[in-house]
């Protein structure tokens, strides 16, 4: 018995290895930084030390990925993560359209993507490393915070 693969599934990687090329200008293979998916923004939101994002309880519309630069998670007032080059910030409200949940403040002067629902839907649906990618950052951030409840 030999295995003969048909047309239409032979030239799926192929269609992959395009979608990726065009999206990024370079082939992603399973560890990615969200930062090269918009090394090109048209438009970056520059922020200077000390300048703020957004606060907790916010009412929210978009996420965020750091280009340049970094960021202080602020929960009450204690820094809960730094964010630099590749972090992705706000996630959760693309989720499920609730209020921010912490404050973001610029530790340095920094740069970042903005990403509304329409584009975020859309990055989801053609870039499954992408998806992927905010998965596991919220579930990191989950563990984060379990350690930290817990004292440790």
């Amino acid at each position: 018995m030999s295995f003969h693969r048909s047309a239409a599934y032979a030239s799926r990687p192929r269609h992959l290895f395009v979608t990726l090329l065009s999206q990024t200008g370079t082939l992603i293979c399973g560890v990615m930084n969200p930062a090269d998916l918009f090394a090109h923004e048209e438009n970056p939101i520059s922020l200077a030390a000390g300048e703020t994002l957004f606060r907790a309880g916010d009412a929210a519309d978009a996420m965020y990925v750091v280009l340049d630069g970094s960021l202080n998670v602020v929960v009450g007032d204690k820094v809960v993560e730094n964010s630099k080059r590749g972090a992705i910030l706000g996630e959760m409200a693309l989720v499920d359209n609730g209020p921010r949940g912490a404050t973001v403040v610029a530790a340095e002067n920094s740069k970042l993507a903005k990403v509304d629902q329409r584009r975020f839907q859309r990055l989801i649906q053609q870039n499954p490393f992408f998806a992927t990618h905010v998965m596991k950052e919220l579930v990191e951030r989950i563990r984060s915070m379990n350690k930290l409840l817990a004292g440790g």
